[in-house]
């Protein structure tokens, strides 16, 4: 399923709370020109640090964009690398190759990227540019495209491509590449991104954000304290809506001081610890530490010198080779990667794109496999309003379900393999776990008050657990004998087929309730797409202006909630709709004129496709490296990037836009990375 639809169904269904937390960083330069008027553009800067061109790709559904460099950025050279500058005299400096003159493209010296203007007269070959996207540039993504060829508006593409396209405005199209993707917004809104894989890999991908340096909640001359005694801890959270800093007793005897004249220099990476300079002379009694931060870095690891990690572990099933890259050994390949049959492997394919290839029908590819991989019930007969198959509930919606300590809020770890009270009635898949709290942090628990709940339905009323399969558990093996309690989502080890998948529920926005009783759909008008809906809507929030609303299916007879027929809602515009939904036709784009078009999200299978359902353990484990699986090969080469369909708390992270500044982003194809600042 792809990750934009995805995101919007997650977005729509399941209220997710984005901190607003605090931190600091160079300016905005779009901000700081014309008079510090207020931007109206987000910079990101690329640099391209691949010993191999990179073609960049830009995909967004409201504005083009064009890179002022031009598309293709030149390789990064070696000084110590004979020949890692391709043309006749061109001499490798500062990791760029110059070049004779600057002009649109040099072929013979900068393999098509442009070459431009240095200091002193001197000329090298492009291995940076820059996008100015909207203040409002919602549902984008940009990728880096590897092996291309083309001249003009066309361009094809060992990776990456979009259609033979130059310019992917309006293709969209991401195979085999690595992502950034974003959904960025104006002035005072909050950006959400990530680094996402669910296209599949081909280069190594770093976004850091470019916080605004709107100065920090820290005033001088004002008593702190670190929470002991009577005291509450102090907090320091920035209007740049990056970082969160608790005053901490680096010593264990002091329990408060002042503040003094000098600002302490926050830390950015998380964990972090700096000393306040109110209490010098050394040693410091006091710190400020980070705990906590949305203003993250994504990134998949690499280092220039060791081979590429992701392509090195990636599952011989979904290995993809260049054939007009030859090779004997790795040293013969782009980024050292893996030599495969004479050819070098340069890419890492997703289990949906494999088994829709050349893997269909091998016992990898499986019809339930499909549905688990793809994020959707192919099984069932059930279809939306369009005849699409219907998308599974992703794991971590709304659930402290963690498969690595990257998928833990900070403050909090992961458990694997936890053990719950026997009334909680879980059976835990092997390589799952749950993020217990630290620092204050308390689980989702959708309402589980302990273990006088286990084992029966979330006792929530808000639509963060609307599902009736969903359950209280609490916890035994955290350590602490807290007894946590957790509102865990359905898990199936036995079941195959369409009853794996959970319960089906319906976006109460697409349906308009008849008077008509029922028990069934068979007992509806089929004819005009009538379905048999429970009576109960659920939403979110209760009172108020609802941003999200539900219906389950019908389910017998028994049904408790009693059902009617409902007639489907179809829409021409977005203001024809209710709750947060808007008016979108069967591929989740705008509503054209003439077009059918529903109130999206329209429905969900509460069966989540994550690893914490055991049917997708058991697809997942068709494809491996070793002993190594697909989420652990992905998660493992890149911590903080968005994995697969259910690694929710791994990716959209978040950064705060002040009244004055736009959060920029720097983006490195190649670069070193990891989870940081």
């Amino acid at each position: 399923m792809n990750r934009l639809a995805r995101y919007v169904i997650r977005c729509a269904i399941v209220i997710v709370a984005l901190f607003s937390i605090s931190g600091s960083s160079f300016g905005d330069e779009d901000s700081l020109a014309a008079g510090n008027a207020a931007p109206t553009s987000h910079v990101i800067a690329f640099t391209n640090n691949c010993p191999q061109p990179i073609w960049i790709a830009a995909f967004s559904k409201v504005k083009d964009v064009t890179p002022v460099n031009g598309w293709e950025l030149a390789p990064s050279c070696n000084a110590a690398t004979q020949g890692s500058c391709p043309g006749p005299g061109s001499k490798c400096l500062n990791s760029q190759c110059s070049c004779p003159r600057a002009v649109a493209s040099d072929v013979s010296n900068c393999l098509g990227a442009a070459c431009v203007a240095g200091t002193a007269g001197t000329f090298h070959c492009a291995t940076q540019t820059s996008l100015l996207v909207p203040a409002a540039y919602p549902s984008a993504r940009i990728w880096g495209r590897t092996g291309c060829t083309g001249s003009g508006a066309s361009l094809i593409c060992d990776t990456g491509e979009c259609s033979g396209k130059l310019d992917c405005f309006g293709v969209g199209t991401a195979n085999r590449a690595t992502l950034f993707e974003m959904s960025l917004a104006d002035l005072n809104g909050l950006d959400n991104y990530d680094v996402s894989l669910v296209s599949g890999y081909n280069v190594p991908l770093t976004v850091q954000a470019v916080q605004p340096t709107d100065t920090l909640g820290w005033t001088k001359d004002t008593p702190y304290h670190n929470g002991q005694g009577s005291f509450k801890q102090s907090v320091i959270t920035a209007s740049a809506g990056s970082y969160e800093w608790l005053f901490n007793d680096a010593t264990g005897s002091a329990i408060t001081a002042n503040s003094g004249t000098i600002v302490p220099k926050f830390a950015t990476v998380l964990g972090g610890i700096v000393p306040d300079p109110s209490t010098s002379p050394q040693p410091y009694k006091l710190a400020w530490r980070t705990t906590s931060s949305t203003c993250q870095t994504g990134a998949c690891l690499y280092s220039q010198s060791a081979a590429d990690p992701l392509l090195t572990s990636c599952p011989a099933l979904l290995k993809v080779t260049d054939s007009s890259l030859s090779c004997s050994v790795a040293s013969d390949c782009p980024r050292q990667a893996p030599c495969s049959g004479g050819h070098c492997v340069t890419a890492c394919d997703t289990p949906d794109d494999y088994c829709a290839g050349a893997g269909r029908g091998t016992a990898t590819c499986i019809a339930q496999s499909d549905s688990f991989f793809l994020c959707a019930n192919t099984l069932s007969k059930e279809r939306d309003p369009f005849g699409n198959a219907i998308n599974l509930e992703s794991a971590n919606a709304g659930t402290p379900i963690c498969f690595s300590a990257t998928d833990c809020a900070p403050g909090t770890k992961c458990i694997f393999n936890p053990a719950f009270t026997p009334a909680s009635n879980i059976v835990f898949p092997t390589g799952a776990g749950v993020c217990v709290p630290g620092n204050g942090t308390i689980p989702q628990n959708g309402g589980c008050g302990g273990p006088a709940n286990d084992g029966q339905a979330c006792p929530s009323a808000s639509f963060t657990f609307p599902f009736p399969n969903y359950k209280c558990a609490t916890l035994k093996n955290d350590g602490s004998g807290a007894q946590l309690s957790f509102c865990v989502p359905p898990i199936t080890t036995t079941a195959t087929g369409v009853t794996a998948f959970g319960e089906l529920v319906w976006n109460a926005d697409n349906f308009t309730a008849t008077a008509t009783a029922c028990t069934s759909d068979g007992e509806c008008s089929t004819s005009t797409g009538q379905k048999c809906l429970e009576k109960t809507v659920r939403r979110f929030p209760p009172t108020g202006k609802v941003q999200a609303q539900a219906v389950t299916e019908c389910s017998g007879p028994s049904d408790p909630d009693g059902c009617v027929c409902n007639n489907v809602k179809f829409c021409a515009k977005t203001a024809d709709c209710t709750a947060d939904t808007n008016c979108l036709n069967r591929i989740g784009t705008a509503c054209g004129t003439g077009q059918k078009c529903i109130c999206q999200v329209n429905s969900v299978y509460t069966g989540v496709c994550g690893a914490v359902n055991q049917n997708w353990t058991n697809a997942n484990n068709l494809i491996k490296s070793g002993s190594d699986n697909y989420i652990s090969v992905f998660k493992n080469a890149c911590p903080s990037a968005y994995s697969y369909q259910f690694d929710d708390t791994s990716s959209d992270w978040s950064c705060q836009n002040t009244a004055a500044q736009l959060v920029n982003y720097n983006v490195s194809f190649c670069g070193n990375g990891g989870k940081g600042s």
